[in-house]
């Protein structure tokens, strides 16, 4: 599930969040093995895991037709 929301200094960002399998593959590497890391350890231990992200949009976007 994702978001698109304008920040009040004017940046469009994107919000996501999914399970784990699904965002790393959309992930830049920064961090990736430690969240990697992180949720299977929580996995592990019988938990579910949600993944949440963020990116600013650069190319203009009309708010109101998303």
């Amino acid at each position: 599930m994702s978001v698109v929301t304008k920040a009040p200094d004017g940046k469009v960002i994107a919000f996501i969040k999914g399970a784990d399998s699904s965002l790393f593959k959309m992930s830049k590497q920064v961090c990736l093995d430690k969240l990697r890391n992180d949720c299977n350890e929580m996995a592990s231990n019988g938990l579910r895991t949600l993944v949440f992200g963020m990116r600013e949009l650069i190319e203009p976007i009309d708010l109101d037709t998303l």
